[in-house]
């Protein structure tokens, strides 16, 4: 047990933005309430061939630089051209580091419970020297659909997987980042993937990221940041409750407004945390989640959005979420 950091002492914080007005409103109220002593705020160019962004960008980034009104060091990164979120975020992590050793990042889409901050300072702080943990994930979906066991009672507990919904890191975690996947071979000689994965998503996950370092495809950012996270068989910090909640939807850039796990509620953390007496990986813990980030989850997908919504309700978001996707056809091809 320990006692909670106080609020006006949170760590650092990365707000990476872009041109959603209204959500990135709700999430810097969240930041505002946590006062955090350094403040570093990314806006991402926006796009010549876009009606209008310059003026939704400008609109946002002249509403941080006039919303700090607290005691704050701040630095901003506001770019002059558009960089793509896929070449921005990491850009963004990187000058993030430059200044900071630890810290928490934020998008404009993930919209934190209070206490989120707290608990990420006093384990950025528990955890600074321990190698393994390379990461602390806010968005924790598991308890929303399925119980799992946190056999000591726990806050929190430590995992073999990864989720960048709102999250904190180290520099010299985030330094492992493997931009170009040069230890592709390194991760398939370990058979690391076999141990976490199924074999038949272990290989699903062989030929995804053989098929981002030969063909440049699927390169996202978080993609690369897990293969970075998976050769390094690194281990992450869950929240025992979700704490962070993703209210994008399908204007993101790599988000469909039909995601299940789209604004899942969040709940605070205890205070003081409970602190695990083993740092091993929960097992009923890593089956759900494996389950849920496996590639082959449409099935489970479905199950998810009826438990969720009700059969009626949920079979109705189910056929607007195919009617979504022949509309991404349709557009791929026009």
């Amino acid at each position: 047990m320990s006692e909670f950091i106080p609020l006006d002492s949170v760590a650092p914080v990365l707000f990476i933005t872009f041109k959603r007005f209204e959500i990135t409103k709700r999430v810097f109220e969240r930041i505002r309430i946590a006062k955090p002593p350094s403040l570093y705020l990314v806006s991402d160019g926006p796009r010549k061939q876009v009606s209008d962004e310059e003026k939704l960008v400008q609109q946002v980034r002249d509403f941080l630089t006039e919303s700090v009104d607290w005691d704050c060091d701040v630095h901003t990164l506001f770019r002059t051209k558009n960089w793509g979120c896929d070449n921005n975020i990491p850009s963004a992590i990187d000058w993030f580091f430059t200044y900071e050793e630890s810290g928490i990042i934020l998008e404009d889409d993930c919209l934190p419970d209070i206490s989120f901050f707290p608990f990420c300072t006093e384990l950025l702080k528990r955890y600074h020297d321990m190698h393994d943990v390379l990461m602390i994930s806010g968005n924790n979906p598991v308890p929303f659909f399925e119980h799992y066991s946190t056999a000591t009672n726990s806050s929190y507990h430590l995992s073999r997987h990864l989720n960048t919904w709102g999250w904190a890191t180290w520099r010299r975690a985030w330094h492992q980042y493997d931009t170009d996947l040069e230890n592709l071979e390194r991760l398939h000689n370990s058979h690391y993937l076999h141990e976490i994965f199924s074999p038949k998503d272990a290989r699903w996950y062989e030929r995804f990221y053989s098929s981002m370092k030969k063909n440049n495809q699927n390169s996202t950012w978080d993609s690369i940041w897990s293969f970075s996270f998976r050769l390094n068989k690194g281990l992450s910090i869950f929240p025992s409750t979700n704490l962070v909640s993703n209210i994008g939807g399908n204007d993101g850039v790599h988000m469909k407004s039909y995601d299940p796990f789209l604004n899942i509620p969040t709940h605070s953390a205890p205070s003081p945390l409970m602190h695990p007496d083993k740092l091993n990986p929960l097992s009923d813990f890593e089956r759900f989640y494996r389950s849920f980030i496996s590639p082959r989850t449409y099935y489970k997908t479905t199950v998810m959005i009826i438990k969720r919504n009700g059969v009626i309700k949920g079979i109705a978001l189910l056929m607007v979420a195919c009617f979504l996707m022949v509309i991404d056809k349709i557009k791929k091809f026009t």
